[in-house]
């Protein structure tokens, strides 16, 4: 029952407890200018209204609501500070390998940088799988391919960890739970991290400039968002690696591999 019950409260806090973390931020901000209950206008004092009818519980239950919609409205994930490092890694490949080897992988909304969503050891374990599977699938000419596309097959599955966590649910409960409590704990911290340093700013222009020293700990939170969601990424790979489950995407590339080497051989 509690296992059940888990991943739904893991959605919640994070936009939750950021969501606070907002409002407060545009409290600072705006707050002073707000007008009274004398000052208000007919349409906000209605508002007013509303509060002293029903009461704090009504506000508090108002506030919460609100802070759960920014927080989710803003609310980013671990791994998205990644992308600027990301892009930067794709033009150094493409520098290396040859610009032309990598239009056909340069889609929109995708970045080949597998290495860093992963740890090394994770990477390694990855590059041996794909490396025997490949062997497997085109034996005759497994090294003429790899060498023109093998890290493809890398980003295919990276790129379908989301689809594999979905799988893995249904296989093994436990593992799934654990990587999803590291996942949301990346998340959480993210989330905080940036909320957090934005309301440091708020706080060092609305009172002193000392509270600042609060963006080392922003920044020391978002190291440690990346490193666990970079854990939770190495658990799924785990369970492909181990054949626990498929990657629904990568077993379609190497179907259409297979094919494409039969098709040659025939030919």
């Amino acid at each position: 029952m509690l296992a059940s019950l888990l991943p739904g409260f893991r959605e919640i806090r994070t936009p939750l407890v950021t969501g606070y973390i907002w409002l407060i931020s545009v409290w600072l901000i705006a707050g002073e200018s707000m007008p009274n209950r004398r000052q208000a206008p007919d349409q906000l004092r209605q508002v007013y209204d509303f509060a002293g009818f029903f009461g704090k519980s009504a506000i508090l239950v108002v506030i919460t609501f609100t802070a759960y919609l920014i927080g989710s409205l803003l609310q980013v994930q671990a791994l998205s500070v990644l992308r600027p490092i990301l892009s930067y890694r794709v033009q150094r490949l493409k520098d290396i390998y040859g610009r032309e080897a990598f239009e056909e992988l340069d889609e929109p909304g995708r970045i080949l940088g597998w290495r860093p969503l992963l740890t090394k050891p994770a990477s390694d374990t990855l590059e041996r799988y794909v490396h025997n599977r490949i062997q497997q699938a085109v034996p005759e000419s497994a090294g003429q391919w790899l060498g023109g596309e093998f890290f493809r097959a890398k980003d295919i599955l990276t790129s379908d960890l989301d689809q594999v966590r979905t799988r893995l649910f249904a296989v093994n409960v436990d593992l799934y739970g654990e990587s999803d409590r590291k996942a949301s704990e990346a998340d959480l911290r993210a989330n905080v991290a940036v909320a957090g340093a934005f309301l440091s700013v708020v706080l060092a222009w609305k009172f002193d400039p000392l509270w600042l020293l609060l963006l080392p700990v922003s920044g020391s939170l978002l190291i440690r968002a990346v490193a666990l969601a970079r854990q939770a990424n190495d658990m799924l790979v785990q369970a492909v690696v181990t054949e626990l489950v498929r990657s629904p995407q990568l077993e379609q590339h190497l179907e259409e591999v297979q094919g494409r080497e039969r098709l040659k051989r025939r030919s």
